[in-house]
């Protein structure tokens, strides 16, 4: 009892501090603001190299399997290309998303393996290709306040692995198999929320670009907030740019300069070529979205699913299964964006789920925290905690062996480097702890507590 107490205290001031910086971010966001249309259209082709390590322990009741122990150490090597499509639009009546992302990667994996003193060796290539398209739209019902939302999500992956075991104290010989996994998933979710975000990015490049001419000393007086507003508007039709000019920066600066020689806030009307050079690199600054003030939801989704598992040996032949089944599940969430400068940001997102699925339900919910900072023109960087939980609420049939139990906690940090105007290399590494609790499948597990380190450095181009 004194448990579950502590647990929803805790949970209750986690709600109290997201609830409070969700009333901040949305009083900023209504105050400053006020974009009539803000599009961001981005494509981008990236190769990546992850090396991950891992290391756990399983413990089992004593006499109810065939172990008590079973101690895991695992080095990865990941090598994956993708080719990912955002679109964004917001305004003040609506606001819409597409996000496309398709991958292929190729996973070297080494597990060494020991089971109540006896060895194992495992060698394992994975191959897989998957696509991911999530799109969604908002209506506001009421400006700034109650909005009805759909979302249709579908994904598709193709994944092989093979594993040998080279050496074993259980096998003597060498032996190997293989898996093959196709599997699709499509969902459709309809519901209602409550408040506003919107992306600031455009803002606080104009702003950047007024202050960048203020200390040139081009500009002869201080803007009002309307005229950052029509630089701003620029700023968020760079895409329009894109396609209408081959060389569309130059075009994009002389907008500008237009505009501030209109409202008469610039010397002589015009600016020399070295601080045109200047404002081409502001457009081309912000690689994440700056998204302010707050929003709340609650949803209803129904999901499919199809799935084809091949699974053999080099001693046997392959075996086919197929599944196929549907689920529908309530979704909470709420996330809010606060600028804390004009280079310094915080966002964090909170929610969580219950699904009903064949025979039982599940649940999991999670709280992310993100810092980010980014000095311009060369360097973004980043720090992101988040807390994740799955459960079983119940199983009366004992189907559900595909949930597992967990509680994850995971610290994040790395930055981006921009190399060139669309040339980006990233860095990100990640520390995360897992506890694995008893699942159907593994009914007599006492206890399993997992420790991953990954680092992954990626080369990105923007093509747009």
């Amino acid at each position: 009892m004194n448990n579950r107490i502590a647990n929803l205290t805790r949970h209750a001031f986690i709600l109290i501090v997201v609830h409070a910086c969700t009333v901040v971010g949305q009083e900023i966001s209504i105050r400053d603001f006020r974009i009539p249309t803000s599009v961001s259209r981005r494509l981008t082709a990236g190769l990546s190299l992850t090396s991950t390590t891992q290391a756990y322990r399983d413990a089992f009741e004593p006499g109810a399997y065939p172990v008590t122990h079973n101690d895991v150490e695992d080095s990865e090597l990941s090598s994956s290309a993708a080719l990912l499509y955002g679109f964004q639009e917001f305004d003040e009546s609506q606001t819409t998303m597409l996000d496309v992302d398709l991958r292929a990667s190729r996973d070297a994996r080494n597990r060494d393996r020991i089971r109540d003193s006896v060895n194992s060796k495992y060698e394992t290539i994975y191959d897989n290709v998957q696509g991911i398209v999530i799109g969604g739209k908002e209506w506001y019902v009421e400006p700034d306040a109650w909005f009805v939302r759909g979302v249709f999500t579908g994904d598709g992956r193709y994944n092989w692995y093979g594993e040998e075991n080279s050496s074993s104290e259980w096998a003597p010989s060498s032996s190997s198999r293989f898996t093959k996994i196709r599997d699709y998933h499509t969902s459709v979710g309809v519901g209602a929320g409550m408040g506003k975000i919107r992306d600031g990015l455009h803002v606080f490049s104009a702003v950047r670009i007024v202050r960048q001419l203020e200390d040139a000393g081009v500009l002869v007086r201080t803007l009002e907030g309307e005229e950052i507003l029509r630089i701003s508007d620029i700023m968020a039709r760079r895409t329009e740019y894109s396609r209408l000019f081959e060389r569309s920066d130059k075009y994009v600066v002389r907008d500008i300069v237009d505009v501030l020689s209109d409202i008469g806030a610039i010397r002589n009307g015009s600016v020399d070529a070295f601080e045109a050079v200047r404002l081409a690199e502001i457009v081309h600054e912000g690689i994440l979205p700056r998204l302010t003030g707050w929003k709340a939801w609650l949803m209803v989704f129904h999901r499919s699913y199809q799935a084809r598992l091949e699974q053999g040996s080099s001693s046997s032949p392959g075996v086919t299964n197929y599944r196929r089944g549907k689920s529908e599940y309530v979704e909470a969430r709420g996330e809010f964006g606060l600028p804390l400068s004009l280079s310094s940001h915080l966002y964090a997102r909170i929610g969580g789920r219950i699904q009903t699925h064949d025979g039982g339900k599940n649940y999991d919910w999670e709280f992310l925290g993100r810092y980010s900072y980014e000095d311009g023109n060369f360097l973004e960087i980043f720090a992101e905690l988040s807390v994740r939980r799955n459960d079983q609420l119940e199983d009366p049939e004992r189907v559900s062996w595909y949930f597992s139990r967990f509680t994850e906690e995971r610290l994040s940090t790395g930055g981006t480097i921009f190399l060139e105007d669309r040339l980006f290399l990233t860095v990100n590494g990640s520390v995360w702890l897992q506890q694995q609790r008893p699942t159907v499948s593994m009914p007599f597990l006492v206890k399993s507590n997992r420790t991953y380190a990954s680092l992954d450095i990626g080369l990105n181009f923007r093509i747009f």
